[in-house]
């Protein structure tokens, strides 16, 4: 199935995620961020580290029952990988170190199901997909003969992820703090066919590891 057709089909079942509202026992919108630590797997030179960024964004997450629900979410989310001078593709320009930075603004839907409150702590599973949508694609090379920054061009621009993750409600009141922790990666290769015509266009995934704080806010109930 072309990458296109699986794009559109995620995104609209994504956006069937916002259906339950009408009937849904409560709605917080929150506010959220916190640090990402990425790296890209696959068929990927050397040995590459993880590249530390940040994460931030809004969602609502939309409560069937006091247990059950989803999030909604649009994210930006800093991603890439980082070389240390003991990396091949460092020591071949004679380099002391690479960043390779690749930026998405992200939507994602995830189903929530809650596990048994333990006091004022209200943990949670989560699972689902997002559609990232890169907005930035760049190499820092510090360094040898060819240190400086460029942009590139290896990546699509989209990326369909998995999510899996964990939540920590500190409290069940209207306006509660919340801690989420996740991880995520590429459905598909997320090499652009296009930079690769001639040889076979490569395995590359996003693999990354996030953790959150945010505050979220009631604003119905029934």
């Amino acid at each position: 199935m072309p990458r296109m057709i699986r794009t559109l089909a995620l995104a609209s079942l994504l956006l069937l995620s916002l259906a339950p509202t009408a009937h849904a026992q409560g709605v917080f919108w929150d506010l959220h961020g916190g640090l990402a630590s990425s790296t890209i797997t696959g068929d990927v030179a050397g040995s590459p580290n993880d590249r530390i960024g940040v994460h931030v964004g809004a969602g609502a997450r939309i409560m069937v029952t006091e247990a059950f629900g989803m999030n909604t979410e649009l994210n930006y989310i800093q991603r890439g990988l980082t070389r240390d001078e003991d990396d091949t593709n460092s020591q071949a320009i004679s380099a002391s170190g690479m960043t390779y930075k690749v930026d998405y603004w992200e939507f994602n839907g995830l189903l929530r199901v809650g596990l048994p409150a333990m006091g004022g702590l209200r943990p949670a599973l989560m699972g689902g997909a997002g559609v990232g949508f890169k907005t930035n694609e760049t190499l820092i090379v510090d360094g040898g003969s060819q240190a400086g920054t460029r942009e590139t061009e290896s990546l699509d621009g989209l990326d369909l992820t998995m999510i899996l993750g964990v939540s920590l409600d500190l409290g069940d009141g209207d306006g509660r703090w919340f801690v989420d922790a996740r991880w995520a990666k590429s459905m598909m290769s997320v090499a652009d066919p296009i930079q690769f015509i001639g040889i076979e266009t490569p395995d590359y995934r996003n693999r990354t590891l996030s953790i959150a704080i945010g505050r979220a806010f009631r604003v119905n109930s029934y």
